[in-house]
């Protein structure tokens, strides 16, 4: 089954279909988004903050997003800033978009301080990036301890269970 799989996501097709199942997937799939945010919004807005115009700057920071679904998306942003609408408006329309970075950015360009909020945002994101992949670990240590119990349990009764059965039969 997971060389079906590993075959069928070598193509592209494939690739998009498991990068669809990633993000529908409950906890992977929020912490995928959060890593991606984090990544586009520290470039995008570190490019803003140096003084970089918005569709350059979108041209550089939307490659560094490596999650195909989630570049896709960003990528009709600047068709959206051309026409004249605002980075917070082309950022709902977006499918991938939660309420904290369209709010954030909405404040910061009500404020003239994008670049900020940006960072901001990227700041909070890395935050909790950190505090899932802690989660993640403490969670990890007790499943792998139980899972090399059972490991051991096995072996044990593996080679116990046969001089047991020779003490059985010569009785």
């Amino acid at each position: 089954a997971a060389l079906a799989l590993a075959w069928k996501a070598s193509g592209e097709r494939g690739r998009t279909a498991l990068d669809r199942l990633i993000l529908h997937l409950p906890m992977l799939g929020a912490f995928v988004k959060e890593v991606e945010f984090a990544r586009f919004a520290r470039a995008f807005g570190l490019l803003i903050g140096h003084g970089i115009s918005v569709l350059q700057a979108m041209e550089v920071a939307i490659p560094v997003v490596k999650h195909r679904l989630i570049r896709a998306e960003l990528e009709r942003l600047p068709e959206g800033l051309r026409q004249g609408h605002a980075l917070s408006a082309c950022l709902k329309s977006l499918s991938i978009s939660n309420p904290f970075l369209v709010n954030t950015i909405a404040v910061g360009e009500e404020a003239g301080r994008v670049g900020e909020a940006l960072t901001e945002v990227a700041a909070y994101y890395e935050r909790s990036i950190e505090r899932s992949l802690q989660t993640m670990a403490a969670l990890l240590e007790p499943t792998l301890i139980v899972v090399v119990g059972l490991v051991v349990g096995f072996i044990v009764i593996a080679v116990l269970l046969p001089i047991f059965e020779m003490s059985s039969i010569s009785r």
